[in-house]
């Protein structure tokens, strides 16, 4: 799948078979823009995740069984944006990552903030990628 903001090819998220023997729903992620879309596997609906700003587009990222230094985003399943990867990682949807936070990971900052640079302006709209 190519992605609708930047042309790149989309990255589809793995799926836990324990809970999903059989998926609902695709997730797509770009790896250069980190546009999400969602493809429902039955009827084939696309369903496009709208621009959101740094302070609440990224989930707060949780590491059940090693301590980590700061506070990081994460990127996808089992990355953070500066790259720790953990296959037990979890993330925490009730608390966004917010970069502004003094215990937030530089490396995490600095690539969210190329990551938003990534987004072109006329698709930063709630409404913009329909």
């Amino acid at each position: 799948m190519r992605c609708d903001v930047c042309g790149h090819e989309m990255s589809l998220w793995p799926t836990d078979e324990e809970l999903d023997s059989v998926p609902l729903m695709d997730t797509w992620t770009c790896l250069w823009c980190h546009a999400d879309t969602f493809r429902h596997v039955e009827s084939g609906k696309i369903e496009r995740v709208p621009y959101w700003p740094l302070d609440s587009r990224w989930e707060r990222a949780v590491f059940p069984h090693f301590d980590s230094a700061g506070i990081h985003a994460r990127a996808f399943a089992t990355t953070t944006l500066c790259g720790i990867e953990a296959a037990d990682m979890l993330s925490d949807d009730s608390i966004m990552w917010n970069p502004d936070e003094s215990a937030s990971c530089q490396a995490c900052k600095e690539m969210a903030e190329l990551v938003d640079s990534r987004w072109p302006r006329n698709l930063r709209g709630l409404e913009d990628r329909g």
